[in-house]
This record gives C-alpha cells, sequence and structure tokens, in this order.
C-alpha cells in the first residue's frame, strides 16, 4: 500500500520523504518512478521505535522546515496496535 501511493503522490508532483526499515525497497521504489534519485529523501527508519521517529521529524524539521503529508502505509503495526 505505502508504495503504491508514493508512485501516486510521485506522479502528481509531490517531493517525497521515504522511509521503511528496507533501504534497498526504497531504492526500488524511487527508481520505478523514473525520477532522479535527488527528487526524494530516503531513510531507513524503524517506526516501531520511538527514539528513530524522533529523529526522523527533528531531521525534517532541520533538511525541509516542515511536513505538509503524512501518510502511513504500515498497516501491521495498526493491526497490532488495534488487539
Amino acid at each position: 500500500m505505502g508504495k503504491s501511493v508514493a508512485l501516486e503522490c510521485a506522479r502528481a508532483g509531490m517531493k517525497l520523504i521515504l522511509v521503511d526499515v528496507n533501504l534497498p525497497g526504497l531504492k526500488a521504489t524511487t527508481a520505478e518512478t523514473g525520477f532522479p534519485e535527488d527528487s526524494f529523501y530516503i531513510k531507513k527508519v524503524d517506526l516501531s521505535k520511538d527514539a528513530e521517529v524522533e529523529a526522523l521529524f527533528a531531521d525534517i524539521a532541520e533538511k525541509f522546515g516542515r511536513l505538509d503529508y503524512a501518510v502511513n502505509g504500515q498497516w501491521y503495526r495498526h493491526a497490532l496496535l488495534i488487539r
């Protein structure tokens, strides 16, 4: 799901910040768009670790100043939290 959303957002002209524990998968997703690598900011982040999430948002604030939209395609974690 996350990959599909990322691809559609890229096609719509949005600048993307993509995070996942699977860095090679992120690189493959950006390559699939056909846009240059520098059109994306990708980072290996484990969203189950609060410190990594906090560091991510600090990094985003420093590099970009703001975040307009966030999409969480990590359904598995939320399914576990709902139990």
